[in-house]
């Protein structure tokens, strides 16, 4: 398949797809190499745990040894990143400018002494956040 020729796209949108996207930071320069100057992106992202466990954040409390094995062989799963991690990724990595970011809270989630090490240092904002819809344009 051929690839997008760089700055030839006025629009990249999903909806619940980046959350399965394993290399966000390779899917974000993408995104942003293909974009003409002023073209955006539209995501909504699911922070939810996909019934992986009982509570909407209790895919965070697993290890990530126990995560693989929840995962197994699936080529496509959650990636467990959190709304700080792409807006990191969206912002400093990649130079685009937040245009419009609307979250969704998450209610009766697991206890943050029960995360995982990894997730252990999360914000709050990411902690309860269960779902996001953002924009970002190209400058």
């Amino acid at each position: 398949m051929d690839s997008l020729q760089e700055s030839s796209v006025d629009m990249i949108f999903s909806q619940a797809v980046m959350e399965h996207v394993e290399d966000l930071e390779a899917s974000y320069h993408a995104m942003f190499k293909w974009l003409r100057p002023g073209g955006f992106i539209s995501h909504q992202i699911d922070f939810k745990c996909h019934n992986t466990a009982s509570k909407w954040n209790g895919h965070w409390a697993y290890s990530k040894f126990l995560w693989a094995c929840v995962k197994g062989s699936r080529a496509f799963f959650i990636n467990r990143a959190t709304l700080s991690t792409r807006l990191d990724l969206i912002i400093k990595n990649n130079g685009f400018e937040i245009v419009h970011t609307c979250t969704r809270q998450g209610e009766g989630g697991i206890a943050r002494e029960e995360l995982s090490k990894n997730f252990s240092a999360i914000s709050d904002e990411d902690f309860t956040t269960s779902g996001v819809f953002l924009q970002a344009k190209k400058s």
